[in-house]
């Protein structure tokens, strides 16, 4: 009877010590939230590291948090809060988390892979959302970023050179167009200079466009005075054939009068 009263009390402290130790033990454990709710939120580690160098190029970015951040009630407010950018320009991702109830070991931890492999020898930066929130409810509170860079020499981009060379031609063409609009400032606040500039320019013209007309003159009238000449000359000569011909017919007509005037005698 003794040793049943005995067991009883036993059974009964021990009943009473594994109802104290069970909130103990959740609160250990964090009841599957990976902490205590007054804990907080927050990154513990990243593979590849921030800051790391020469990292592959098909490489994930493998994280792990203080809390359950994989759990179904908070798994699709989690996933949209990561972010891969080359500089300003957004990476397609894919983030992969366990389930927290056929994987507890998980918990945890969270994947980011790349959609693409990631380019040579550029930094990326991955971008983790303060709305990040685990299963207890505890937000991350602030962004965390973890930057990193990829192994082997950067690739040049030829859109980026067009770009360059168009942003190149469009400075010029602003700088050309910058000029023009100086001098025609520059002309419009010295009006009287640009006048005087046009009335030598107006005053110079006739003289200049005078000189050939006065040498094409002179020439016409060489050439007139040349025809003239050989007109004269051609006249001259005519005079004189006509001369000679007056004295020959003359001659003539003298020797047949002769002639005629002493065979009549005869």
């Amino acid at each position: 009877m003794r040793s049943k009263k005995l067991t009883g009390i036993t059974l009964i402290s021990l009943a009473i010590i594994c109802i104290f130790m069970a909130p103990l033990g959740l609160a250990a454990d964090g009841d599957g939230s990976g902490g205590g709710s007054e804990e907080g939120l927050a990154l513990v580690s990243s593979s590849p590291a921030s800051g790391q160098k020469d990292v592959s190029t098909s490489t994930s970015i493998d994280l792990e948090f203080t809390k359950n951040v994989v759990n179904m009630t908070v798994k699709d407010n989690n996933t949209l809060c990561f972010s891969l950018y080359q500089g300003q320009q957004k990476t397609a991702i894919t983030v992969v988390m366990a389930d927290d109830q056929i994987e507890p070991e998980k918990k945890r931890l969270v994947s980011i892979v790349p959609e693409e492999p990631l380019q040579p020898g550029t930094t990326y930066t991955l971008r983790i959302s303060p709305a990040l929130i685990s299963k207890s409810g505890v937000s991350l509170g602030q962004e965390v970023a973890v930057s990193f860079t990829t192994a082997g020499n950067a690739v040049i981009n030829d859109s980026s050179s067009a770009n360059t060379s168009d942003a190149t031609s469009v400075q010029e063409d602003a700088s050309i167009k910058h000029d023009i609009s100086k001098v025609s400032a520059e002309e419009d606040s010295n009006p009287e200079e640009s006048i005087s500039m046009e009335k030598d320019s107006s005053s110079q013209d006739p003289a200049e466009e005078s000189e050939p007309n006065l040498v094409e003159e002179a020439a016409s009238q060489s050439e007139v005075q040349e025809g003239n000449s050989e007109a004269e000359n051609d006249g001259g000569d005519a005079d004189y054939i006509w001369l000679i011909a007056l004295v020959v017919v003359i001659a003539s007509s003298g020797i047949y009068l002769y002639v005629r005037k002493h065979s009549s005698k005869r």
